[in-house]
């Protein structure tokens, strides 16, 4: 039970550090207190005082009066995340015209495996906590909602162009968009879900290596 726990809070943490450091390059530079309300974690002063300290000792920030911003390294170790994970971008639009709510942000994927159902990631964002979540994939030139929509060009047209224009699309690539009255939240249940993702594909490949070796 004890080992399970701290596996939880673990990879809390790595959500929140990630969250963090994306919150500082796209904001800072950013100060502690405004912090604590940007990551949901305004009871916890001592925790926010903590990561910021640990990732400045590893060079990732630094601080001012003005507060914390990433330093050159940080930038660097951002991008080694993204693509630990295959993420090819993180952009917040307003699909609120297409009765999304608007604070929404939306992580490219690439070549991804989509576990079934696909409701399991849905409930991943909304623990995480946004309002809701869909899933696309990109196959034969489509945007496809898995069990919803085999073409959603077809019933929504307008949505279909916005995501094609502001994301560049490869075969079996995966658009997570996460929606929230607040958008940091919204930002945190796209890399909940990401890296619960990211998590799955590496459980796959270490199978299919194991089958490889008779194991």
């Amino acid at each position: 039970m004890k080992k399970t726990k701290l596996g939880k809070r673990k990879k809390r943490s790595d959500i929140k550090n990630i969250l963090l450091l994306i919150i500082i390059r796209r904001e800072g530079p950013v100060g502690r207190y405004r912090l604590k309300e940007m990551l949901d974690l305004s009871h916890r002063e001592g925790l926010v005082r903590l990561m910021l300290t640990d990732l400045k000792r590893e060079g990732y920030l630094k601080t001012s009066k003005s507060g914390s911003e990433l330093t050159s390294i940080g930038h660097a170790y951002i991008k080694k995340i993204f693509k630990k994970n295959d993420i090819l971008a993180v952009k917040e639009l307003n699909l609120e015209r297409f009765g999304i709510e608007a604070n929404s942000f939306i992580i490219h994927l690439q070549n991804q495996l989509i576990p079934k159902p696909v409701v399991e990631l849905r409930d991943i964002a909304v623990k995480a906590g946004a309002s809701g979540a869909i899933i696309l994939l990109f196959k034969k030139e489509r945007l496809i909602v898995p069990t919803v929509y085999p073409d959603l060009s077809l019933n929504h047209p307008e949505l279909a162009n916005t995501l094609r224009y502001n994301f560049e699309l490869s075969e079996e690539d995966a658009l997570i968009i996460c929606f929230s009255k607040n958008k940091w939240r919204a930002l945190e249940s796209c890399l909940s879900v990401t890296l619960f993702l990211s998590k799955l594909r590496i459980n796959k490949n270490k199978e299919l290596i194991d089958l490889t070796h008779g194991r």
